[in-house]
């Protein structure tokens, strides 16, 4: 599986910070050039200084505008912030959730709805890029979160049942994670090579462009192509991690873009903790998830919902968790940390045995 590696979000300070519009005191962290001048320093700013600190050469000093002013003219001063807010980040339990949302976070199998516990920050600030028949972004269960990226909205249903598990509301993995919709299959669900690469091309483009943390979800498939597996290739090599559906057609080896080493390719489970019947199998399978009789969006009103099998959902599931394992941690890698291995039967000799899990436990 390819693991994408990216910036946690922990920024250098840097001097000459906007200056704050404040009518009233504020307290801001100073950092000091030299820590053999940290005392004589804060003594300079008297009663304004209210901690000083060893562990940084610094120290905390409150006041208005003009102190910050001072603090930046400073020679012996690195840098000024506000002091700003920490706060923990907790956890949602949806109750009653369906069967697969439960088993992405429960210690072992379900028999049936029940508890999806997962961190409140949900996919948030995260992309997941549905390349498919398209997405009816009225959708009640997308929010507003979900936007025609190329192409026309969904004719078909199939895209917007895959968006639906990605990151709908009731029953989505990413449940603040972003949907853009990539129609690359026509309303009767199906479309050319060359129009699926023109849409990964304008995938590239588009995350380029954005720069946000983004996931591509790819839950197609047909005859072996090596031009569209290169341009799979293409999208990984560029940081963008491309999760592909396995198929139902026995062996992955024959079928682009699941035999895309580069690719996360998923194959299908079953509430019963099985490789799902119809689920490709070899070892260019990286991960299972659910995949058989899946609650999820679709189309025909903004509330519609049907009850799904297939091997699309399944990745459906490893792209909401890779837009979540964004928003929480800042890469991907929580997709093999927190997968449960060894735990599921069915699988044949030479296919690894990893199930998709979250990273919490019911």
């Amino acid at each position: 599986m390819h693991s994408l590696l990216s910036c946690l979000g922990l920024c250098a300070l840097v001097s000459g910070l906007p200056s704050p519009s404040l009518s009233q005191t504020s307290r801001f962290i100073v950092t000091l050039k030299n820590t053999a001048n940290q005392r004589s320093i804060s003594r300079n700013y008297g009663a304004s200084v209210l901690e000083e600190w060893s562990i940084i050469p610094g120290f905390l000093a409150e006041g208005n505008k003009d102190l910050y002013q001072t603090l930046l003219t400073d020679p012996e001063v690195e840098s000024v912030e506000e002091d700003g807010v920490m706060q923990i980040h907790g956890t949602v339990d949806q109750l009653n959730a369906p069967w697969n949302l439960a088993r992405l976070s429960s210690a072992g199998p379900v028999s049936g709805n029940g508890t999806y516990r997962y961190d409140e920050r949900a996919g948030e600030g995260s992309d997941v890029y549905v390349v498919d028949t398209g997405v009816s972004i009225v959708h009640s269960q997308f929010g507003g979160r979900a936007t025609l990226g190329y192409g026309a909205t969904d004719g078909n249903g199939h895209g917007t049942a895959v968006a639906g598990v990605i990151a709908g509301t009731i029953a989505g993995v990413a449940k603040k994670a972003s949907i853009i919709s990539v129609k690359v299959l026509s309303d009767s669900g199906s479309g050319s090579t060359a129009d699926v690469i023109t849409g990964l091309n304008w995938v590239a483009q588009a995350v380029a462009t954005s720069g946000r943390p983004s996931v591509v979800n790819m839950s197609l498939g047909g005859s072996a192509s090596t031009a569209l597996d290169n341009a799979v290739v293409s999208l990984v090599n560029s940081g963008i991690p491309v999760v592909v559906s396995a198929g139902g057609s026995n062996t992955v080896e024959s079928s682009s873009p699941a035999r895309v080493p580069q690719a996360i390719t998923v194959a299908g489970s079953t509430i019963a903790d099985a490789k799902a019947s119809n689920s490709n199998y070899g070892p260019l399978i990286d991960i299972f998830a659910p995949a058989v009789n899946i609650y999820t969006t679709y189309i025909g009103s903004t509330t519609a919902t049907s009850i799904l099998t297939g091997n699309s959902f399944a990745a459906a599931h490893v792209s909401g968790l890779a837009a979540y394992f964004y928003s929480v941690y800042g890469d991907i890698t929580g997709l093999q940390t927190f997968a449960q291995y060894d735990v599921l039967s069915g699988v044949p000799p030479g296919t690894p045995n990893v199930l998709a899990h979250n990273d919490q436990n019911v």
